[in-house]
C-alpha cells in the first residue's frame, strides 16, 4: 500500500469520526458525570465561583481553588484540561464536548500509528476505521468525560513508548512512559489494569536492557509527578484508601469480589456486548452488528495462527494480550461491572482487528479466497459498525436521549435559572451538578438524599432535611421509575406533615415521549 493511499485512511477515519461526532453535539442531555466530573468545577474556575471541590479536597492559590480530585478514583485532569475549550467557546455544552472528542480523534491517530508499527500500513488504516466507525467509540467519544475517555488515549500512547523503550533503550521512552502511566493512574484508577498487563507482559517477554538504578529512579520520579495532587488529597481526606478498604469485599454496588468467576462471565459477556454495539439504549434505540464479535474473533485467532507458523511477529499479538489480561482484571472492582470500563479496550480490539486484516492481505501463505473473506468480513465489521451509528444518531435527534441522558435536563435548567439565591433541594443523584453548570452557578442545589443507602434514607436524612424544610423551598426530584435512591420523597412528606407543611407538585418535565422524568416540589 502506498503511503499517499495509507494517510488516505487516516484522514478518512478521523473525517467520519468527526462528521459523526460534531453532529447534534449537545444531545443526548449533559450527564451528571461530564458536568460533576470536569465540567462544574471548570465553569468556577472560569467564572470566579466558590469551588465546588470533591471532599472539599483542594489548593488555593490566592482566591483560586484547585480541585485534586473529582471522585475518590478519579482525578482532576479533565478539569483542567477541559477550561481552555469552554475559555475559547463559552460555558456550554458543546465545548465540553469537543474537548472529548479531541481526545478521541487523538486516539485515532495513536492507534493508526500503533497498528502500523505492530502490522503495517495495512493494519493501521484497518484500526483507524474500525475505530472511527465504532458506535461506542463515537458516542462515548462525544461524552468523554462520562467514561473518562482520555484513559484510553494514554494506553495508546503507553504502548508506543513502551515498544520504543524495548527497541532503542532510549531512556527518555522510559521517562516518557512512566509519565504516561501516572497520568493514567491519575486520570482514573483503573488505569492500573494497563500497567498491569503491560507489566505482565513484560515478565513473559523480558527485554534484553534493565534500567539502570539512576534511570529507574527518574522513572519513578516520571510516575508520582502527576500523582502529586491524588497523594495530597490521601493525605488531606484519606479518601482512596478509605474507598478501597470499605469495597475490598463487596463493592459500593454489591458486586462479590470473591465471585471472581461469576464477574468474569458477566464481563465476557460485557465484551460481546461493547463488540455488537447494543448497550446505548439510552440514545433511544437499540442496534446491532452480531458479526462484530465473531469477525474480532476471527482477525485475532488469525494473528495466533500465523505468529505459531512464524509468518508474523509475537509482537502482533500484543493488543489482544493486554486486552485479554484488562478483562480477567476487571472481574475486581470497587464500584460496580460497568460496561464503561471497557472504553479501555476499544483502542486494542480495533488495533488487533487491523492487525489481523493487515496480515491477512500481505501473507504469502493466503490463498485469493482467504483475502477476499477477510476484506468482506472487515467490511461486515466496519461498514455494519458505521451504520448502526447512524442508526443510533436517527434515533437519538428523535428521542434527545433517555433517563439520566435526556435533553430534558436543559428544559429543567431554563426553568429554574430564575432561582438564583432560593434554597433548591435535590432529592436524587443527577440533578445538582448539570443544573450548576448549565446555570452558570445561578442555581445551586443542595443534594440531601445521602449516598449511603440506594434503597431507604439514611438516619442523618430527617436531620438534614429539617434544616432546610421551610416554606417556599423547592424540591427536585426524579419520577419514580428514574429514582435511584429511593423513598426520599416518601421521608420528606411524612417530614412536612409533622411540621405543618405540605409538598406540593408545582412543575413537571418530561422526556420527548412524554415520559415523566423531572418533578418540582415545593413545601408550603
Amino acid at each position: 500500500m502506498s503511503e499517499r493511499f495509507d494517510r488516505a485512511g487516516l484522514f478518512l477515519a478521523l473525517f467520519v469520526f468527526l462528521l459523526l461526532g460534531l453532529w447534534n453535539l449537545n444531545l443526548p442531555g449533559l450527564h451528571y458525570d461530564e458536568a460533576r466530573e470536569a465540567g462544574l468545577n471548570a465553569m468556577e474556575f472560569l467564572r470566579g465561583l466558590p469551588l465546588t471541590a470533591f471532599r472539599n479536597a483542594q489548593i488555593r492559590i490566592g482566591p483560586v481553588g484547585i480541585p485534586l480530585m473529582v471522585q475518590d478514583y478519579i482525578g482532576a485532569l479533565n478539569v483542567f484540561l477541559v477550561i481552555p475549550f469552554l475559555g475559547a467557546f463559552g460555558v456550554r455544552v458543546e465545548a465540553l464536548r469537543l474537548f472529548t472528542l479531541s481526545v478521541g480523534a487523538g486516539t485515532i491517530f495513536l492507534a493508526w500509528v500503533l497498528a502500523r508499527k505492530l502490522g503495517g500500513p495495512l493494519a493501521g488504516f484497518g484500526a483507524a476505521l474500525l475505530l472511527a466507525f465504532n458506535p461506542s467509540f463515537v458516542f462515548w467519544s462525544r461524552q468523554g468525560v462520562f467514561v473518562t475517555n482520555i484513559v484510553s488515549l494514554f494506553l495508546v500512547a503507553s504502548l508506543l513508548c513502551g515498544l520504543r523503550w524495548r527497541k532503542s533503550g532510549n531512556p527518555l521512552d522510559l521517562y516518557c512512559l512512566a509519565l504516561l502511566w501516572g497520568l493514567g493512574v491519575y486520570s482514573k484508577a483503573i488505569f492500573l489494569w494497563t500497567i498491569l498487563a503491560m507489566v505482565f507482559w513484560a515478565l513473559i517477554l523480558p527485554s534484553r536492557r534493565l534500567p539502570s538504578p539512576k534511570e529507574l529512579t527518574f522513572a519513578l520520579l516520571a510516575f508520582f509527578l502527576p500523582l502529586t495532587p491524588f497523594l495530597l488529597f490521601n493525605a488531606l481526606t484519606g479518601g482512596t484508601i478509605l474507598a478501597v478498604a470499605r469495597n475490598l469485599r463487596f463493592s459500593y454496588y454489591g458486586i462479590n469480589n470473591l465471585a471472581l468467576g461469576a464477574n468474569l462471565a458477566a464481563r465476557l459477556k460485557q465484551l460481546v456486548t461493547l463488540l455488537e454495539g447494543d448497550h446505548l439504549w439510552y440514545l433511544g434505540g437499540v442496534f446491532s452488528n452480531p458479526a462484530a464479535p465473531w469477525v474480532a474473533g476471527g482477525f485475532a485467532l488469525a494473528n495466533l495462527l500465523l505468529a505459531l507458523a512464524r509468518k508474523a511477529k509475537w509482537r502482533t499479538l500484543l493488543p489482544a494480550a493486554i486486552a485479554s489480561l484488562i478483562i480477567v482484571e476487571s472481574a475486581f472492582t470497587i464500584s460496580g461491572l460497568f460496561i464503561t470500563h471497557y472504553f479501555l479496550l476499544l483502542p486494542l480490539l480495533a488495533i488487533s482487528g487491523g492487525i489481523g486484516l493487515g496480515l491477512l492481505l500481505k501473507s504469502s501463505g493466503s490463498s485469493r479466497t482467504l483475502k477476499a473473506l477477510a476484506i468482506a468480513a472487515f467490511i461486515l465489521w466496519a461498514g455494519r459498525d458505521l451504520y448502526i451509528t447512524a442508526l443510533y444518531h436517527r434515533a437519538l435527534a428523535a428521542t434527545g436521549g433517555h433517563s439520566a441522558h435526556s435533553d430534558a435536563v436543559y428544559e429543567l435548567a431554563r426553568y429554574t435559572a430564575s432561582w438564583e439565591g432560593s434554597p433548591v433541594v435535590a432529592l436524587d443523584w443527577g440533578i445538582d451538578a448539570p443544573l450548576r453548570f448549565l446555570t452558570m452557578g445561578k442555581v445551586r442545589p443542595v443534594e440531601i438524599f445521602g449516598y449511603e443507602n440506594f434503597h431507604a434514607p439514611d438516619a442523618g436524612f430527617r436531620e438534614r432535611a429539617s434544616s432546610i424544610l421551610s416554606p417556599g423551598t423547592i424540591f427536585i426530584a426524579h419520577a419514580p421509575e428514574d429514582t435511584i435512591f429511593k423513598g426520599r420523597v416518601e421521608a420528606l412528606e411524612t417530614l412536612a406533615k409533622e411540621n405543618g407543611l405540605k409538598l406540593e407538585e408545582i412543575a413537571y418535565f418530561r422526556e420527548r415521549s412524554g415520559r415523566l422524568l423531572y418533578i418540582i416540589l415545593q413545601a408550603r
